[in-house]
């Protein structure tokens, strides 16, 4: 049974394109619809966590997250994955992709991270 759902923010949130003004100032595009599914999801038992590896438009992000959908900003984390720097659970998540390990071992290994 799925306990645990990790979500990329651009490009599955939002349409992955900033809207720009004539000042400069930047918007994201974010479904119409995106909460309710979260919100059935929250309903379920499900915990759910948001990634993003935009730092520029990181403040919009948070906006509509933690205070548009109520999601606490812990849920929320930036990652710098152009750096390489991959948390173990969304490295884990790759392995289990190429068939090294399996998602149960990933969760046995980094259960008191998320406790």
């Amino acid at each position: 049974m799925i306990k645990h759902l990790v979500m990329d923010v651009d490009g599955v949130l939002n349409t992955g394109h900033f809207l720009y003004t004539e000042d400069g100032k930047f918007a994201k595009i974010f479904g119409p619809h995106d909460k309710d599914g979260l919100d059935i999801a929250r309903k379920l038992g499900l915990t759910i966590d948001f990634v993003t590896a935009d730092a520029t438009g990181f403040e919009i992000t948070r906006a509509r997250i933690v205070r548009d959908w109520n999601f606490d900003e812990s849920q929320l984390r930036k990652f710098a994955y152009r750096k390489g720097l991959n948390p173990l659970r969304i490295s884990g998540a790759l392995k289990v992709l190429d068939g090294i390990t399996t998602i149960e071992e990933i969760f046995q290994v980094t259960s008191n991270q998320y406790d």
